[in-house]
């Protein structure tokens, strides 16, 4: 599947892996692993520790994520903390996420921990 033909949003499968399509540059796709429940939970409770702590997690890229509501990912994370996907033959594209977590993808990256280079691909999208 050449990226060409993939939206902000769009998700896709690299095995057994779903992934959401966050853009791409001449030699770069992003694209962000939407993590199984159980390793979202994981993930909430160790923000939610590390806030007990007194941390903060606002500039922890580890830490970056927005839970889906779009019903076939529902209450699974996507993970920014390492959003690149040149691992392996893209299958492909299964479904779009909903306008709600497009948005709060979207927010999320612009205004979250990562990288320059994603904030301005994400930064021209017009959805």
């Amino acid at each position: 599947m050449d990226p060409i033909f993939l939206d902000f949003g769009d998700v896709f499968l690299i095995g057994d892996q779903d992934y959401v399509y966050l853009g791409s540059t001449i030699d770069t796709v992003y694209a962000a692993l939407i993590l199984s429940q159980s390793h979202t939970r994981m993930l909430e409770d160790l923000v939610t520790r590390k806030v007990r702590q007194g941390e903060s997690v606002a500039d922890n890229a580890v830490l970056c994520h927005v839970v889906l509501t779009t019903e076939q990912f529902d209450s699974r994370a996507v993970f920014l903390g390492n959003p690149s996907a040149s691992a392996g033959k893209r299958n492909r594209m299964h479904t779009q996420l909903n306008e709600d977590d497009l948005k709060q993808l979207k927010e999320e990256i612009l205004t979250g921990p990562t990288a320059p280079v994603l904030k301005e691909i994400v930064g021209k999208l017009t959805k």
